[in-house]
């Protein structure tokens, strides 16, 4: 017993020094790799802190806005510049009005001044984009037909909910437009021997674009005709509810030679030509409408909203998304 104990003991101690030397032999390893990892941490830590220095003092090196000193009317000023003490670069759209040609004259003078490019906020124009959606197929084939629609606009990722447009589209014979009703111009229906007015003219200009009333929209098509009994937008005998995306758009005047040196704004054309000082408002020879003035304007548009179209005959169940 021992001897068996002995050789119990012997093989234990044997087997601990074993167990022993086996820890040891782990505890260097993972030391070896936390050290490594560590280093790898400084060196990475190190490299990205390097990097993002160089790429703020590449920034801040080479960063300049569009103009070093903007001139401005006196009371110009923004309510948040006035409570912040800064001026926003590139930042000019909200501001209207604009310093005399004099004034610019003198300041190209100025010792040291190398461009001076005169800019002024004229205001904004509303832009009508008209967003069709056939009706042909369910046109009644004679009689009158008649299509409600309605409209809801998002925006900021549906964030922002809005009524959109809204109306009917009428369709029926015997359609043309009133010209000596008054400045709305209504289309009427030549109905038992008496215009009959069966659609209001635009009454954009009374209320403006964006009010309630301006929202609404009727559309009446002649059969044979077309809409307000003159004219085929969508081809001959296609019948549509027009729907009419409306958006504000600013409009700037500038000196052209003095912008281009400044910004480049001539190296930024992809069609057309870029604005010279011969540029000017051409008359209209047929008095229907106003002088046509060039404009430059960005090929991509920044809005950015989605407008979900309800439409429904009048007559029955059907109706479309």
């Amino acid at each position: 017993m021992l001897g068996k104990l002995d050789q119990d003991r012997h093989g234990a101690r044997v087997g601990n020094r074993g167990w022993t030397r086996r820890i040891t032999l782990r505890d260097v390893s993972m030391l070896c790799v936390v050290a490594i990892g560590v280093c790898s941490f400084v060196l990475l830590t190190g490299s990205a802190q390097s990097a993002r220095l160089e790429v703020t003092r590449t920034v801040d090196a080479n960063y300049r806005s569009s103009y070093d000193i903007p001139v401005r009317p006196q009371g110009s000023q923004t309510a948040i510049e006035a409570a912040q003490g800064t001026v926003r670069p590139n930042y000019l759209s909200g501001i209207y009005g604009s310093i005399s040609s004099k004034e610019v004259a003198q300041i190209r003078k100025i010792p040291g001044v190398e461009i001076a490019a005169p800019i002024a906020m004229v205001g904004q124009v509303i832009q009508n984009v008209w967003v069709p959606i056939d009706v042909t197929p369910d046109v009644d084939p004679v009689g009158e037909s008649l299509f409600r629609f309605s409209s809801v606009g998002s925006n900021s990722a549906g964030l922002n909910q809005f009524t959109g447009p809204q109306g009917y589209t009428y369709v029926a014979d015997g359609l043309s437009q009133d010209f000596g009703a008054g400045s709305e111009i209504p289309v009427t229906q030549r109905i038992r021997g008496e215009n009959v007015p069966v659609c209001r003219g635009d009454p954009v200009r009374r209320v403006g674009p964006f009010s309630e009333d301006a929202r609404w929209f009727p559309q009446c098509w002649d059969r044979e005709s077309g809409l307000a009994g003159s004219v085929w937008p969508e081809g001959r005998s296609k019948f549509v509810v027009r729907l009419p995306i409306r958006f504000p758009v600013t409009v700037a005047a500038i000196d052209p030679e003095a912008e281009a040196a400044l910004t480049g704004l001539d190296d930024a054309i992809v069609r057309g030509s870029y604005l010279t000082d011969e540029s000017g408002p051409e008359p209209d020879d047929t008095g229907m409408s106003g002088p046509t003035i060039p404009v430059l304007y960005s090929t991509q548009s920044y809005v950015r909203e989605v407008m979900q179209v309800r439409w429904t005959h009048s007559d029955d169940a059907r109706s479309s998304n």
